[in-house]
């Protein structure tokens, strides 16, 4: 996962299994997997499905390494090709909204966030996102909503407290605000232009 400006790109870890003489060994490069608890295997398909997302995802910090300028229509195409891949395909369909919102392609983004949404009701990421959306062109109400589900669907990330407080500030609902603050600075006492935006509403 990683965090481009204000949007959430999602990506995913893939693991080749050999059968050898003394049984399944895992073939990892990244020596990743002791992080991960849980394992699902996958066919054919969803791999190159997968590959294609990956591939998107890693042109926009090699392009920021490189300082150069991302190009979102390349990464938009490898997205979009992992959602054809795989219809169901939940993060390729949320980092497909990414690139288009970056493209300026606010409709085909929002439309990317709600078929992930439709797919994986659960999952946070589109609804932090289209959230974002909301609240750029000043939808409040629904980016405040957006933000309180993601909230609950991911209480432990601190971007989606932040993003929560801005939107209620927004508002004028500065007491729930504070609070969306404090918990964002609970979970990440480092955590950029809280402490701020929390001093501001002190004052």
């Amino acid at each position: 996962m990683t965090y481009d400006d204000r949007l959430v790109v999602r990506t995913g870890h893939l693991t080749a299994v050999a059968r050898t003489e003394q049984g399944l060994t895992a073939l990892d490069f990244g020596y990743r997997l002791r992080y991960y608890l849980s394992f699902r295997l996958i066919n054919d398909l969803e791999a190159v499905a997968h590959f294609y997302n990956n591939r998107g995802y890693e042109l926009i910090p090699r392009a920021k390494l490189d300082r150069g300028v991302v190009d979102w229509h390349s990464v938009r195409d490898h997205f979009a090709l992992a959602t054809r891949i795989v219809p169901t395909f939940v993060r390729a369909w949320n980092n497909l909204g990414v690139a288009h919102a970056r493209l300026g392609e606010t409709k085909l983004a929002q439309e990317s966030y709600h078929t992930a949404i439709a797919h994986a009701p659960e999952f946070a990421s589109p609804r932090i996102n289209l959230g974002v959306l909301h609240l750029a062109a000043g939808q409040l109400s629904r980016a405040v909503a957006l933000f309180t589900t993601a909230a609950q669907l991911d209480p432990d990330k601190p971007h989606v407290h932040y993003h929560l407080a801005v939107a209620l500030t927004r508002q004028g609902r500065l007491d729930e605000a504070r609070a969306a603050l404090q918990r964002t600075l609970e979970i990440d006492g480092d955590f950029p232009l809280a402490p701020q935006l929390l001093e501001q509403l002190r004052r």
